[in-house]
């Protein structure tokens, strides 16, 4: 009874260490995890600042873009009536 005993012990013994093997590995790959996470969360910031900044800009130049198209047609508006008026 003592040698199954024995081996059973031996059995669990190496089920231990496997077990804290793993659990070693575990923390080491949650930590890889969070550091990726951590990487990845600082670009996702990043990025929405980026584009953010890239929304102002575009309906700045939207804006511009709208205010010159009007000073065009005006013109082209004014022209139109001046030929009109010497036809």
């Amino acid at each position: 009874m003592s040698e199954k005993r024995s081996r059973f012990d031996e059995e669990l013994d190496v089920l231990r260490t496997t077990r804290d093997e793993l659990r070693v590995q575990l923390h080491l790959g949650a930590a890889e995890v969070k550091e990726k996470w951590d990487q990845v969360e600082h670009a996702w910031e990043n990025i929405d600042l980026e584009l953010d900044k890239l929304r102002n800009a575009a309906e700045d130049a939207a804006e511009d873009i709208g205010s010159a198209a009007r000073r065009l047609v005006d013109e082209i508006r004014e022209g139109y009536k001046h030929l009109k008026e010497h036809v």
